[in-house]
């Protein structure tokens, strides 16, 4: 799942088992190895300033989940953040983002205690920004009003900074917007029936939301709904925009690419044309 980042000729990639490698990228030849606690680490790598960053998540025994910091040079490590009070694999499905020496990051924690407790497993967003460089953490605070029953996989919550502005999707459907002290600046009407995980992406003022079947379009200084594209897939990921292209990957086996425009301003995807034909196997004696 995680994708590699290449920084002065090292790939760095993280394996989903707790251990992160440094490779030469043209030959392979494996420069170091950094292992946290055996925790899964599914989300992609970010980088600052010779500082590769990485989320981890154990739950069981003990959860152990942090974020990490590694020197790219040697693999050594730069500084920990622990976060005891995280929900299952959340820390290690988010993909943080780094902005100017911020780290910005969006999990599950638990509502009251640090653990699984039968009793009490609310879990509440939360949203962290720390010094990328030191792993100081600056903000730790809670995301909207809403608790939620973790799933047990996936409850990362990708956020994204532009200009000093972090976008951040939530559990409760909606897209919040912060500046980077932690202040909220508006939260979005609610756009979804269920969370939303995937990060927004900022095209020219507008954010574009993947929401399951549909792609909301908001504007980015105010959080109000622009349009609502439909489209016959189930989208959890973010799309990327190649030139005035946005293309798609969806849970069903389809890609598909729509013109930016459309999605803005348009109500959703072309009928696909695509015939159903099958395969009728015969046996002779």
């Amino acid at each position: 799942m995680p994708t590699g980042i290449i920084v002065n000729n090292t790939l760095v990639f993280d394996d989903g088992d707790g251990n992160i490698y440094g490779v030469t990228h043209y030959n392979g030849k494996i420069l170091w190895k950094f292992s946290y606690d055996g925790s899964g680490n599914m989300a992609s790598l970010d980088y600052y300033k010779g500082i590769v960053i990485s989320g981890f998540s154990q739950s069981y025994p003990v959860n152990t989940s942090a974020l990490v910091g590694v020197y790219i040079r040697n693999g050594s490590l730069a500084w920990i953040i622990k976060l005891p009070f995280a929900v299952t694999s959340s820390v290690g499905d988010v993909v943080p983002a780094v902005y100017n020496g911020y780290l910005v990051d969006g999990f599950l924690g638990y509502a009251t205690g640090h653990g699984p407790y039968l009793s009490n497993i609310d879990a509440r967003e939360v949203l962290l920004i720390a010094n990328a460089t030191t792993g100081k953490i600056l903000v730790l605070e809670n995301v909207t009003d809403k608790t939620t029953h973790p799933s047990g996989t996936n409850n990362g919550y990708n956020p994204i900074v532009v200009n000093g502005t972090i976008y951040l999707p939530t559990i409760a459907g909606t897209v919040e917007a912060f500046n980077l002290q932690g202040k909220l600046l508006w939260t979005s009407s609610v756009i979804s029936s269920t969370v939303i995980q995937s990060a927004p992406i900022f095209y020219n003022g507008y954010l574009i939301v993947t929401t399951g079947p549909n792609i909301a379009v908001l504007n980015s200084s105010n959080g109000k709904l622009v349009n609502i594209y439909h489209t016959p897939f189930i989208i959890r990921q973010q799309p990327i925009i190649v030139g005035q292209t946005l293309i798609e990957t969806t849970s069903t086996n389809w890609v598909f690419a729509v013109p930016v425009y459309s999605t803005i301003h348009g109500s959703e995807v072309p009928p696909l044309n695509v015939s159903n034909s099958s395969t009728v196997c015969m046996f002779f004696s």
